[in-house]
């Protein structure tokens, strides 16, 4: 119990640092998601504390660079130094000097284009097999001024999810409006503030009153070709003392936001690993099936989805079990425009605070069914 509180109560205080720096807290009631137009049924029980990432990124840094057992090296990483099947070094580049670096552990954070499969590769050692997925995603984010208190907003965060792309509006610090347009394939997001708020005036209404303010920020564009993942849990032989967390591990489509939500995962999961005491002469094949689990929710996720989208642009022939999960999803999604329940169930899933296979759990999937059909007899219900 002691515990708990003490938690509760650390997740309070940042929580008041994070406003007190700009950081907007949307209750239950202040949040939509709209699928084709219409507005999903909101979950009763889940706050969103929004802000831009810089805001995020400088928040974690903050607390970390805190500790007293943390130091920092500006520096660019070249390559690692291996003794007896582990990383003994890392080598780096400091002001135009080379380094090595010793080290106890090496984690790898370098991102979707991490260099690690090739540094191990060119060691002798099993590279990573890499999954790609075809995703062809174009974004455009704007920022805007807003003069409202978050109070006085109808919303402060808004999703909407239509044929051709995803919109996101979401209110964040320095009385600001950042919103995002995306778009598939050939097409592209308007490039143009006039553009971009002639789009957004063909959404929800919150979308033109979040663009109506004076640009804060202009647009800046985004396009990323492909989902990826390395599988980490098939290596016969890896160095020791080695782990990737974050998109070195696997990176989503962006408009999916679970890339920050797996990241989190990974971390915890590492720190489950660590406290055990592995026996740290050998590779972290426990910590890479632990990985695995979270990998694998958020690629059903994300890369299910596009997925989907893909096969039905092409026409692609689907195998029936995965035709039959998809069914079950889209059920599940149809649901939540109209139950609290399902939405409650389908909200946990996107935050990544529940395994998709709980969507997946007969009871849930009959009510959505029962319920899609109720609607489908009488739509004015």
């Amino acid at each position: 119990q002691f515990l708990a509180e003490l938690m509760l109560a650390l997740v309070e205080a940042e929580l008041q640092e994070v406003r007190a720096n700009g950081g907007v807290l949307a209750g239950p009631s202040k949040h939509a998601v709209y699928l084709g137009g219409q507005r999903q049924t909101h979950d009763r029980d889940t706050s969103l504390l929004s802000g831009t990432r810089p805001l995020l990124e400088s928040q974690i840094r903050t607390r970390v660079l805190a500790l007293s057992n943390v130091s920092t090296l500006s520096a660019h990483a070249t390559g690692l130094v291996f003794r007896d099947d582990a990383v003994s070094a890392v080598r780096c580049v400091v002001d135009h000097d080379e380094r090595v670096v010793d080290v106890d552990f090496v984690v790898d954070a370098m991102g979707r284009s991490s260099r690690l499969s090739d540094w191990v590769e060119h060691a002798g050692y099993q590279r990573p097999q890499l999954q790609r997925l075809r995703i062809d995603i174009n974004y455009a984010t704007a920022m805007f001024e807003r003069p409202q208190d978050p109070s006085e907003l109808p919303l402060a965060c808004a999703l909407a999810r239509y044929t051709d792309g995803l919109a996101c509006a979401t209110a964040v610090e320095g009385n600001q409006w950042l919103v995002l347009l995306s778009a598939y394939g050939p097409d592209r997001p308007p490039a143009s503030i006039e553009a971009f708020r002639k789009a957004c005036a063909k959404l929800p209404p919150i979308y033109g009153q979040a663009v109506s303010g004076a640009v804060t920020r202009e647009i800046q564009t985004y396009r990323q070709a492909d989902s990826r993942r390395r599988d980490f849990t098939r290596l016969e032989r890896f160095p020791a003392r080695l782990v990737s967390v974050g998109d070195a591990a696997a990176s989503f489509n962006p408009v999916h936001a679970q890339g920050v939500s797996s990241a989190a995962l990974h971390a915890s999961c590492l720190s489950d690993y660590l406290v055990a005491a592995p026996p740290l002469a050998r590779a972290a094949t426990e910590f890479f099936e632990l990985q695995a689990v979270v990998t694998d929710a958020a690629w059903t996720l994300s890369a299910g989805d596009d997925a989907a989208r893909l096969d039905s642009l092409q026409g692609n022939d689907v195998p029936e079990d995965v035709a039959q999960r998809r069914w079950a999803l889209e059920q599940v999604l149809q649901a939540t425009l109209v139950d609290q329940s399902v939405a409650k169930a389908f909200t946990a899933v996107t935050y990544m605070l529940a395994h998709p296979s709980t969507l997946a759990d007969p009871t849930l999937l009959e009510r959505a069914v029962a319920i899609n059909e109720r609607q489908s007899a009488n739509p004015e219900r």
